[in-house]
């Protein structure tokens, strides 16, 4: 899946007990989103800096669903070296991921 394979999520979020995986990217300009279950443990590491208000989903068309489902969630921002930026919100209840993020200068 591009998802992995293109480093659009870090290799800390990966793990073997993700599941429902959904993705939606537009490769013309290296924006995406997406969402996955996952475990708490694995993104308290992104959240311990604090929350940043990140609101702009870029140039995507978000399903409804996925709007609804993060409105009220604290959102992180993580980049990387390879110009990543990510933000990153996480339903602690249902276990959900969400992220949405671009690569920089691209």
């Amino acid at each position: 899946m591009q998802l992995f394979q293109k480093g659009w999520i870090p290799q800390d979020l990966i793990n073997e007990n993700i599941s429902e995986i959904f993705l939606k990217d537009n490769l013309d300009l290296n924006t995406f989103i997406f969402s996955f279950k996952t475990e708490k443990e694995v993104i308290r590491r992104f959240t311990q800096a604090g929350e940043i208000k990140i609101s702009e989903i870029y140039r995507i068309d978000i399903p409804k669903w996925f709007n609804e489902e993060i409105k009220d969630l604290k959102t992180y921002q993580y980049e990387d070296s390879n110009k990543l930026i990510l933000s990153l919100s996480f339903n602690e209840s249902t276990g959900k991921l969400y992220g949405w993020g671009k690569f920089k200068d691209l």
